[in-house]
């Protein structure tokens, strides 16, 4: 049965570049073939190909595919009535990252072309779309040659001796506890506990006590569902944090929810009332995952000259592991939460390039020596 043609854009929602064409606004068969994919499965049945896939990458996938029906909408409208393996062809992909190049950066870029491929390779399993996952290789290719990640690495010792800093700072001032004092040691906290347990930052917004933070004996642990692999995370805080921990939640954390400083009280608060939540923003309220990012990179660029965004946390981990200590480099698998070695290696780990860049640069200080020596002779 031939595809129906898309439903015609809603004039007040017109947006001819950037807009993600919502699931309801697709294809019926599209429609079908991606409720196939979301469908369970049990011991005997896998289920669809995209069933088991977290929230977050489902979102992904589906905006990526929108934005793709909405190129085709306004370049190749006619194409729109067509099955799907009819639609998502070399060309059309090609002429579409193409558009994305002048738009986006090339890291966007591929991350739009990757999501495509997934939705496509979930909705059209029979297909053979091993030329687009060749492209996505060639994309990705192009995009870390044009953006790296290494200037941006920190040793993940100097990311928790920040934290660690702002907390010994606010707590040994002598004037009244004020708002400015609790951030800064929550910020504190924060940036050190993130450089200890490099969590996924939706995850470690989402920290709540008495849920994912839980008291254990003499000490705190966390204890989550890793958002993205599903795997259990249950890990103690660091020894080292633990006073400040119980400092924090039983000092600075009830002083911002009580909101001393000036501004809207916490019942004006955007997210409410900070409820079990462990970070409080500054009206008293819980965290949006966006603005506990911006805190964290605001103090990061302050101390070390460019942001840090707690993503890179993770890489700064996993790098700090390799280089320092190499014959451990398995437990990246735990500090990070992957299935895999090569996941961690592959997405996050630059010390060879990092030892590499050393040893050159010991050797030619060491030819330099040699040749001053020569002359002086």
């Amino acid at each position: 049965m031939p595809a129906a043609p898309v439903r015609p854009f809603s004039p007040r929602n017109i947006d001819p570049v950037r807009r993600c064409l919502p699931i309801e606004h697709w294809p019926v068969a599209d429609q079908q073939a991606w409720a196939v994919a979301l469908e369970p499965g049990d011991v005997l049945d896998p289920g669809g190909a995209a069933a088991a896939w977290a929230t977050n990458s489902r979102l992904a996938v589906t905006q990526s595919y929108g934005r793709f029906l909405t190129w085709l909408n306004r370049n190749q409208p006619e194409s729109l009535g067509l099955p799907l393996v009819a639609r998502v062809t070399p060309q059309t992909v090609k002429a579409f990252a193409a558009e994305l190049r002048t738009l986006n950066t090339p890291l966007t870029v591929v991350l739009r072309i990757d999501s495509l491929s997934k939705a496509v390779t979930s909705m059209a399993p029979a297909n053979d779309w091993a030329w687009l996952v060749r492209m996505v290789r060639r994309l990705q290719h192009v995009a870390k040659t044009a953006q790296s990640k290494r200037p941006q690495l920190v040793g993940i010792d100097e990311l928790f001796a920040l934290g660690l800093g702002m907390m010994q700072d606010a707590d040994s001032r002598q004037e009244p506890l004020h708002w400015s004092r609790a951030l800064r040691f929550r910020d504190g906290l924060a940036i050190a506990l993130l450089a200890a347990r490099p969590l996924r930052i939706a995850d470690f917004t989402a920290l709540a006590i008495g849920r994912s933070l839980l008291r254990r004996g003499d000490g705190y642990w966390l204890t989550l569902i890793d958002s993205k692999t599903h795997k259990l995370i249950d890990v103690p805080v660091p020894d080292r944090l633990q006073p400040w921990l119980v400092c924090y939640l039983s000092h600075y954390r009830p002083f911002l929810c009580q909101r001393a400083g000036n501004g809207p009280p916490p019942a004006q608060s955007r997210k409410g009332t900070a409820g079990q939540a462990l970070w409080v923003n500054w009206t008293g309220g819980s965290f949006a995952v966006g603005s506990l990012s911006e805190r964290i990179e605001f103090h990061t660029k302050q101390a070390f000259g460019q942001a840090i965004n707690p993503h890179l946390f993770r890489d700064c981990a996993a790098t700090s592991i390799a280089v320092n200590d190499p014959e451990h480099v398995r437990i990246t698998l735990i500090v990070l939460g992957h299935t895999r070695l090569a996941t961690s290696e592959r997405s996050y780990n630059h010390a060879q390039s990092l030892q590499a860049t050393a040893l050159h640069q010991a050797h030619v200080l060491a030819l330099r020596r040699s040749a001053q020596a020569r002359m002086r002779r």
